[in-house]
Parts: structure tokens; C-alpha cells; sequence
């Protein structure tokens, strides 16, 4: 399924390329520009755009100038006309500045489009029966790239009440156009009467690659009709199961949801005639957070058994919670990124679940998933554990974060964690990296040690997915052994245009599909936890072939000699600091050791006098956490002060400070 997306004009305060003392002094300004640019013009018409600037002082007198302007562009400097006219189409960056004789001034820029000549795609969209369909959305895909033109430019509308529909104000070019179903495009839970209508390409053609290109020459209206056939009606089917806990015993009152299953980023338009969340369900837990894109959802009865009705023929995923056990999707699985997908035929039963009980610990570990300009994100997060962990405890657990991005973990063994955020549309998964935003790749996540403690305040920060074309990138990952690897998060980036992003998970079957790629060339990477990056490829987008295809393996990260918990190798060498610091009477060191090797840890006093030998011996490689108590070995106390510990490990050495405070 394609989902329609639309590119605005966005009007931008402060130009990044402006001098720096320019940005700084835009929060002092009493000058503000408050007109919308002209954005499109044509080629050998004259373009104008009158600027309205306004002060907060009525005496001031307002001076204008081009900062950014394509060749033969002026303004007036005294009324802030610009006039232009365009010798050739293409795009083109205007940036302008408002300032007054105190100095302060104001900044807009935009893009501004030219044209040859601006056309009309218009039709009507008719069932098989030649009646009309109200509130189906046609597209128009450029089947050409551009160059110097934003290539995610698409036009859109949705037919009226009897079918028609009219695309004004389209460029010179070749399109090719796709009509779906709003309820469709938006994956509503909810059905409406549209939904029965299989999406299709003009003319006739379920895929891209066979769609008939319809050419723009001039001004006249090129008639496009097109015509949409039922599908079957999903009909009702139920899901059954049992939930208990790891003895079996059943559990009163345990929520189970099932859910859409969404395996790429889905852009929310503002410009829909319909919000995304008037027509998704969702269910909010004081405690779990907020699930959307709800199909189903029940509460078990007293015998811990449950039944929910949902639609067939659609990709569901099922969730489980329960007070003092963990969040948990179908056949046991804690990370969500590996939750199994039910495409469901029939009635189904025997969807049970074995909750898992939170753990006798106290850590905590607590943040907020949000994007660059701090507004949350609704997400998943999931928590790795770097260290070992008993077999009563899981080493992967997820969280869904309230409306505001809001997350915490409680009862945490201590140990090491990385974390994750899935968000459920719209932005790219991330891991946290407190000087990082948007940042892929496990390995780059920073390491969260809880030791009793509580960790709170952290921002997971994301990036936004920009996808805005038609194609396709799917394939396959395996381990080195040929096994499907699910859960793996899959990246693309534009080479030419980084800013156009997606991403995709992989199902059970380590399949997965990049959606919505413009054509064009994308560097494609794959990520997982616990697994060696196989490095990127590039994948080649082309309208003309239904999808490219890039398959992958990904082989497990290699484990610490003997240790049978698997602990994963580091990368490098790392001494860290202690923590708590300042202490009394006791602390912890960790350090991490990417190979085995003759190691010593040892305690000097400020004169550089040795104090104690923490480690003397061969340690093979992995990450490695210790107590230090201010008791020494013979029962003497240390005194308060300054003490340095220092990590010897073959040619490796590193000091650090640590603060004894009685």
C-alpha cells in the first residue's frame, strides 16, 4: 500500500547561512515580517512579492534588502516590492532582511518555484459500475527527477461527493497518478465505506512500474478517469487466548491489545481534510503508556481468559500488561521491534501470553522522547542490558511513553543499559546519545549504569522521516547461519538529498519494505542490537521497476571467552568514573576491555604513592564493574582526600579521580 504525502512551503525565521550576529539579534527585534512569499512564478511573467514588515515602534522607519536572490531579482528598498522576471524554470532560494535605524532587523527566506506554464490534471474516480466514489485521494508523482527542484513535490486532491476531482496549478512534466482511499491511506481502525476499494495506479495497474505516464505540454486541462475495483470485505474474526504468569497462574484484569501493525514511519499531513487521530483508536495506561492504532481492546475476566473481535486481513501485532509484570507482546517477546506480526484469516485462538514479573530491584531509569525543537513524540522504548543478567530477569525490556513522549523503567538489576525510541509515526528511530540527535547505530548509544540508583532527565532525541515519493526498497536479512532476523531497523538516506530519510523493522520472516522513496539513489544501513553492522549499500530507486531489492547478513557480536551469559565485546578501551563521586564508604569502576590481556587496576594516594591493587591478572575481553569500599583489605581505613585509579591493559593506560568524603 502507498500512502500520499504533500510537500508545503515553509516560511523560516532565521536563515541558517545568515551571519550569526544576524540570529542573535532577531530575539532583540521589534521588527517582525508577517506576509506569506509568493512562492511560484513563471517563466518570462513578471513575479512579485510586496513584503509587509511591522515594529513594535510606530516611529521607526522599515528598510528592506535581498540577502539570497537569484540573478536580475531587486527590491525597493523603501516599500519592499520585489519584482523579477524569471528566465528559466527551476528552483530558486530567496532570502530577505527587514531592518530599522536602530539596527534590528527581521529575516524570511523561501524557495521559490518557475515554471514554464502551469496545467490541469481533472477526471472523475468510478467504481466498476461506473457510479462515482466520494473521498478517494489522487495523487500525481513526477516521473522525472528535476534537477534543481525539490523531487518530493507531488499535487493531490480528493474527489467530491460524485467522484470528480481537479489538480490545478501543475508544472510542465510527466506524472503518473494513484488513487487510494482515505480511511486506507490513513490505516483506520475505525471502517467507512470507502475502505473497500483496492488502491490503484493509472490506468489499471496495481504497481508503479505499469502505470500509464500522463503528460503535461500546456494550460489545458489533461483529462485523467480512473477506475477502482472492490476488494473483499474483511469480515469479523475473533482472537482468543489466556494469560498467565510464569507459574501459571491466571491473571484477573490484564489489558490485551491488538493493534496495526506499522513497520515504516507514517507522515501526518496537516493538510489532510482528515486528522490521523480522529480516525485511530487509542488506549492510554497511567502506567504502560499509550498504544495507538487500536483494533481491539479487552481486559481479562477471573480465569484469565480474553476475546476480541477484529477485522481479517490485516497485520495486527498483540500486546499484554498487567500491574507489577513487564509490558509484553505475543509469544513472549519484550522487544517490540520483534513482536510477531498475526494476519488474520479466521478465528484464532490459543494467543496466550506468560507475563514475566518485575524484579526485586530498585534502579530506575526515566526520560522523554522528543525532536529538536523539544516537542515529545509518542513512542516505544526499548532497554537493552549490556551486562549479564540472572535468568529470572530479561535483558530487553519496553516501555510506551505517555502523549508527551514521557517514559520511565522501574526495578532495574544494576548493570549497564542502552536505550532506544521507536516513535509510532512520523520520526526515525534513535538511540540515546546525550550529544547526538537522530542517532542510528547501537554502538553510538550511550552506556546507562545503574547501580541502585535513579536515572532521570534523559532526552532521547529523534529526527523526522521525510519520505514524499512512490517507490520501493525491500529485501531480506539473515544471520550468518540463514535465519530470519527479525527486528532489525532498516535506514534510508537520499545521497543527493540527506534531509529525505526513512526507515523500516523486518518481520519474523526478516523481511522488509522502505515505502514512499522518490527515485533516485539511497544508502541503505541495518541496524541490531547485539549483531556486527554489515556495512551500508546503495539501493536504486526507479518508477519504471516495481521495487529494487537489497538483501543483508548480519553476524552476532562475538562473546567474551567463557562467559556464558553473553555479554557483548566493546570496541574500544574505556575507564570510567566512578560513580558515586564523591563516596563514602563504597563506589564502583568499570572499565571495558575490547581484547583479553595482562590487566592491573590500582589505587594511588595524591603523592602518587600505590594504596591498593584492585586487579592483577589476565582478563579476557568485555565490560567489567567492580566495588571499591574505603575499607582496605587489612581492615584500616583509608582518609578522606583525593585518591587516582588507574587501568593498565597491554599498551593501554588510563587515570582517573575519585573523591573519598567522610
Amino acid at each position: 500500500m502507498k500512502r500520499m504525502f504533500l510537500f508545503l512551503a515553509l516560511l523560516v525565521v532565521l536563515p541558517v547561512d545568515y551571519p550569526s550576529s544576524l540570529c542573535y539579534s532577531q530575539f532583540r527585534t521589534s521588527v517582525f515580517i508577517v506576509s506569506q512569499p509568493a512562492t511560484l512564478a513563471e517563466v518570462g511573467r513578471l513575479y512579485q512579492y510586496q513584503i509587509l514588515a511591522v515594529s513594535s515602534r510606530p516611529s521607526d522607519t522599515l528598510r528592506y534588502r535581498l540577502w539570497v536572490a537569484p540573478e536580475g531579482m531587486t527590491i525597493d528598498s523603501l516599500s519592499g516590492l520585489i519584482t523579477w522576471v524569471p528566465p528559466a524554470v527551476g528552483g530558486f532560494a530567496v532570502s530577505l532582511i527587514a531592518s530599522n535605524q536602530r539596527g534590528e532587523r527581521a529575516a524570511q527566506e523561501y524557495k521559490l518555484r518557475v515554471v514554464s506554464f502551469l496545467g490541469t490534471i481533472a477526471g472523475i474516480v468510478r467504481n466498476d459500475s461506473g457510479v462515482g466514489i466520494r473521498r478517494i485521494i489522487v495523487t500525481l508523482y513526477s516521473a522525472i527527477s528535476v534537477k534543481n527542484y525539490p523531487r518530493y513535490r507531488n499535487y493531490w486532491a480528493m474527489t467530491d461527493s460524485s467522484g470528480r476531482f481537479a489538480i490545478a496549478d501543475v508544472d510542465s512534466g510527466t506524472y503518473v497518478a494513484y488513487a487510494v482511499p482515505l480511511c486506507h491511506l490513513l490505516m483506520s481502525a475505525i471502517p467507512c465505506s470507502e475502505d473497500d476499494y483496492l488502491p490503484i495506479w493509472y490506468r489499471d495497474s496495481p504497481t508503479i512500474a505499469g502505470a500509464t505516464q500522463i503528460a503535461v505540454k500546456d494550460s489545458n486541462t489533461v483529462r485523467v478517469d480512473l477506475v477502482m475495483y472492490r476488494r473483499v470485505r474483511p469480515v469479523p474474526v475473533t482472537v482468543s487466548g489466556k494469560v498467565t504468569d510464569t507459574t501459571g497462574e491466571p491473571i484477573r484484569g490484564a489489558g490485551v491489545v491488538v493493534s496495526s501493525m506499522l513497520k515504516s514511519p507514517i507522515m501526518v499531513n496537516s493538510s489532510l481534510p482528515t486528522a490521523l487521530d480522529q480516525v485511530s483508536n487509542r488506549v492510554s495506561d497511567a502506567s504502560f503508556g499509550v498504544f495507538p492504532d487500536v483494533m481491539a481492546f479487552v481486559k481479562t475476566d477471573s480465569l484469565g481468559e480474553y476475546k476480541v473481535a477484529a477485522r481479517s486481513g490485516w497485520p495486527y501485532i498483540a500486546a499484554c500488561f498487567a500491574g507489577g509484570y513487564l509490558l509484553q507482546f505475543y509469544k513472549e517477546k519484550e522487544n517490540a521491534l520483534e513482536a510477531d506480526r498475526m494476519l488474520l484469516t479466521r478465528d484464532s485462538s490459543g494467543v496466550d501470553f506468560r507475563l514475566q514479573s518485575i524484579p526485586k530491584a530498585v534502579g530506575k531509569i526515566g526520560g522523554v522522547v522528543q525532536d529538536s525543537g523539544g516537542v515529545g513524540v509518542p513512542s516505544r522504548v526499548i532497554l537493552y542490558c549490556r551486562t549479564p543478567v540472572s535468568h529470572a530477569a530479561s535483558s530487553v525490556r519496553t516501555a510506551h511513553s505517555d502523549s508527551l513522549g514521557n517514559f520511565l523503567f522501574e526495578a532495574l538489576p544494576n548493570g549497564s543499559y542502552i536505550l532506544q525510541a521507536v516513535p509510532f509515526r512520523e520520526y526515525l528511530p534513535s538511540f540515546y546519545n546525550a550529544g547526538g540527535c537522530g542517532v542510528f547505530g547501537w554502538r553510538r548509544a550511550d552506556t546507562i549504569r545503574i547501580q541502585g540508583n535513579t536515572v532521570d532527565g534523559l532526552v532521547v532525541c529523534v529526527k523526522k522521516a521525510s519520505a514524499w515519493g512512490a517507490g520501493t526498497i525491500g529485501g531480506r536479512i539473515a544471520a550468518v547461519s540463514g535465519s530470519a532476523l527479525a527486528g532489525v531497523v532498516v535506514l534510508a538516506i537520499d545521497q543527493d538529498d540527506p534531509s529525505l530519510a526513512t526507515s523500516a523493522v523486518t518481520d519474523a520472516e526478516g523481511g522488509y519494505e522502505l515505502v514512499d522513496l522518490d527515485p533516485g539513489t539511497y544508502s541503505v544501513s541495518v541496524d541490531k542490537v547485539a549483531y556486527e553492522s554489515p556495512g551500508e549499500k546503495s539501493g536504486v530507486v526507479d518508477y519504471a521497476k516495481s521495487e529494487g531489492t537489497l538483501n543483508f547478513t548480519m553476524s552476532p557480536e562475538p562473546v567474551a571467552p567463557g562467559d556464558e551469559a553473553g555479554q557483548l565485546v566493546p570496541e574500544e578501551y574505556r575507564l570510567l568514573q566512578n560513580y558515586p563521586n564523591p563516596f563514602n564508604p563504597s563506589t564502583v569502576i568499570e572499565f571495558d576491555l575490547p581484547k583479553g590481556d595482562l590487566t592491573t587496576l590500582r589505587l594511588y594516594n595524591i603523592l602518587g604513592q600505590k594504596v591498593e591493587t584492585l586487579v592483577d591478572s589476565y582478563l579476557p575481553a568485555g565490560h567489567y564493574t567492580l566495588e571499591f569500599t574505603s575499607v582496605g583489605r587489612r581492615g584500616s581505613e583509608l582518609p578522606s582526600g583525593i585518591y587516582l585509579y588507574e587501568l593498565r591493559s597491554g599498551s593501554f593506560v588510563s587515570t582517573r579521580k575519585m573523591i573519598l568524603v567522610k
